[in-house]
């Protein structure tokens, strides 16, 4: 798997999909990694990833709902939001914590100032599509 295909991509998401796909505790750099140009290697990416994508802009959405002295945890967003992935759900929300933009307490999000328009985000998350190379480099 090329992890480098989501250099376009938001890079806290690239990271989070790296640690997904492999459970060495060392920082994997882009180098490192195998890259394929093939358009069977090109689907697989686009089914693993594309989804985890669309979520992120799905919760978002479902965020900016949350008025600006609301709460919300990741199972109402689940509740709220059809066939999106708890997972999913709960990795967009730590990022979003770990980023200052909401407040956790155990497993209760708010609005960390305020109200925000997470369109840029949004935007850095979404699906940006393969990427071909020329060769494997390995």
């Amino acid at each position: 798997m090329d992890a480098s295909l989501l250099s376009r991509c938001d890079r806290a998401r690239a990271g989070q999909c790296r640690r997904r796909l492999t459970r060495a505790p060392q920082r994997i750099l882009d180098s490192e990694l195998p890259r394929y140009d093939d358009e069977v290697t090109d689907a697989v990416v686009e089914a693993l990833f594309e989804p985890i994508c669309r979520d992120y802009e799905r919760v978002t959405r479902e965020l900016e709902k949350v008025p600006a002295n609301g709460k919300i945890t990741a199972h109402e967003i689940v509740a709220r939001v059809d066939n999106v992935f708890l997972g999913d759900v709960e990795d967009v929300l730590a990022d979003l914590a770990e980023r200052g933009i909401l407040s956790r307490d155990r497993d209760v999000y708010r609005w960390a100032n305020g109200v925000r328009d997470l369109t840029s985000y949004r935007n850095d998350c979404s699906w940006c599509g393969t990427m071909r190379y020329d060769k494997m480099i390995s």
